[in-house]
């Protein structure tokens, strides 16, 4: 049975890839490659000659992000490092789970126990922290400055507009 608004829906294909900017001419040309991709049948595609394999993920990290190679000092910030001692909570408890083995957990959903950091690193929030900001779940930054409890932000276009590096609407 066919819904009643079968008649009045039409066919919308994407055949414009609004994320790349046609006013460079750089992107005109990888926006004209892009566009080429999977329109012919049994095709096979040459990638260009700067688009390389990497065989492992430092080596892919290094490609994208070069400036995470420079010797540049680690920030580590280390979770709770054991278990709360109320009196109410059984002492046997406590002592059954050493604090080495709860250390090396890494349950999905939580923060890692050891967070080791460089200043200019790229992250992803994975929380909700302030909506009307912009600061929510998937939200890139880079890190600024790290010191013993806090760890400074930036949004990456937030600094280029510090920098006047680039356009905005």
């Amino acid at each position: 049975m066919l819904s009643a608004l079968r008649n009045d829906m039409r066919v919308l294909t994407l055949d414009l890839n609004m994320r790349l900017n046609t006013a460079c001419l750089g992107n005109v040309a990888f926006a004209n490659f892009l566009m080429e991709v999977g329109t012919k049948p049994q095709e096979v595609v040459q990638l260009p000659s700067e688009i390389r394999k990497c065989q492992d993920l430092n080596e892919m990290l290094s490609a994208v992000y070069p400036q995470l190679n420079a010797s540049r000092s680690v920030y580590t910030y280390l979770g709770v490092d054991k278990m709360c001692e109320d009196d109410e909570i059984d002492r046997n408890i406590t002592n059954r789970y050493p604090n080495e083995y709860l250390n090396s957990l890494d349950p999905p959903g939580l923060p890692p126990f050891k967070l080791e950091l460089k200043v200019r690193s790229p992250i992803i929030l994975l929380r909700n922290i302030a909506l009307k900001d912009g600061l929510c779940n998937g939200t890139r930054m880079m890190v600024v400055r790290c010191a013993a409890r806090i760890i400074e932000l930036i949004q990456p276009t937030e600094m280029l507009k510090l920098l006047g590096t680039a356009d905005f609407e």
